[in-house]
């Protein structure tokens, strides 16, 4: 009789409204978590391609039957990576399986975050690393800013961004945007605003995010169911793309991977005074670069600095830049082992848009790094052999 009169008070007005308040609070989040992943499917290229990436499961590792070692290989980077490189291809002349892992617009934390989630749902201890800098990844520009919200609002909850100051510092910028990211998790709905951060571009960033991608004008005008119909097929079939080519996409071409060499006879321009934007080099991105070195290290990986060359006319306006000599002291400093591919070795016709190779020059580049990189994996596999013996 005691314990019923003691749940009464939730026939009143007062016990109904916070029994309606807690049915809603949890259902309310539940139904966004439910349909967030849907909603990505309408929001533009980079977001799309950052929240589908950044899953780390069996649709970016090629374990085919011509793989005859254990230890993968694992590509850590940006876009370059992702149109610069058939994994495929690779493990077929290499022998490796490969867990190929570069995201549109990675900055070093973010292959630290990479790493750091590879390390636990896999755990596999690799026999390399492959991991790609530039200056788009040593700069302070908008393709940090960019990284920052794409990481914020698309990747998966990482607890070190509020842990580690070295990403805090740099994916929190204050106290708002901690509880901002925490909301956005229980609130997915919150996250789907980010488009317009990841997708307004300035002229003279470079084509981290390609130049032809929708200007600020079109993002605001027109009919947006329209728009997000369009996004909707295109991400459709960049989906397809990544799921059956392992990670790898032609990223300025908008048809399926048919392994022809086409080569682009009409280029985009270079737009005026391209490299102004990259004039800064971002102080944080050279500690994290050094974090993410020494945390590899210190687990025994061997690693491989790789530098990709741009079309070599926005590689002749860099030359005067100091972020990519900055980068190499480090990888000096760290003796990191440092492979760096000349844009002599490419013609204008082998990219897609002025940072990104098209096939021909992923099938140049494949054909290199098969190369260079066999040689790399036998001095590591002979360098882990004397770690073992001492």
């Amino acid at each position: 009789m005691y314990f019923k009169s003691n749940w009464n008070w939730i026939y009143t007005a007062k016990g109904k409204f916070w029994i309606s308040f807690l049915i809603v609070f949890f259902l309310f989040p539940a139904f966004q978590i439910f349909l967030f992943p849907f909603l990505v499917s309408f929001q533009e290229k980079n977001s799309f391609l950052y929240d589908r990436l950044s899953a780390i499961d069996s649709s970016l590792y090629t374990n085919s039957s011509v793989s005859f070692q254990t230890n993968p290989i694992v590509f850590l980077g940006d876009s370059q990576i992702l149109s610069g490189i058939y994994p495929k291809i690779l493990e077929t002349s290499l022998g490796f399986p490969i867990w190929f892992l570069p995201r549109p617009s990675e900055q070093p934390e973010g292959m630290l975050l990479r790493w750091k989630e590879y390390e636990s749902k896999i755990g596999t201890k690799p026999s390399l690393v492959i991991i790609n800098g530039s200056v788009f990844s040593l700069s302070d520009m908008d393709v940090a800013s960019a990284h920052r919200s794409l990481v914020l609002n698309y990747d998966s909850f990482h607890t070190e961004i509020f842990t580690e100051s070295i990403l805090r510092n740099f994916y929190l910028k204050n106290v708002s945007s901690g509880f901002y990211y925490l909301f956005g998790r229980l609130f997915p709905f919150l996250r789907l605003n980010a488009f317009l951060s990841t997708s307004i571009r300035i002229v003279g960033e470079g084509d981290e995010f390609s130049f032809s991608e929708k200007k600020l004008e079109r993002l605001l005008s027109g009919n947006p169911i329209l728009k997000w119909n369009e996004n909707r097929m295109r991400n459709r079939f960049l989906e397809s793309e990544y799921l059956n080519h392992k990670g790898y996409m032609d990223w300025a071409r908008y048809a399926p991977y048919d392994g022809i060499c086409i080569p682009n006879s009409n280029p985009i321009s270079l737009p005026a005074n391209s490299e102004l934007a990259l004039q800064k080099i971002r102080s944080s991105s050279l500690k994290a670069w050094k974090e993410l070195f020494l945390y590899l290290k210190s687990k025994q990986i061997p690693i491989l600095a790789l530098s990709l060359p741009f079309r070599p006319d926005f590689d002749s306006r860099l030359v005067f830049l100091s972020q990519m000599s900055v980068w190499e002291a480090i990888l000096i400093e760290e003796k990191i082992q440092y492979l760096k591919i000349e844009s002599g070795d490419f013609i204008q016709e082998d990219f897609g848009d002025y940072t990104h190779l098209n096939t021909c020059g992923m099938q140049k580049l494949t054909a290199i790094l098969s190369k260079k990189i066999a040689p790399i994996l036998l001095r590591s596999a002979s360098d882990q052999k004397k770690i073992r013996k001492f």
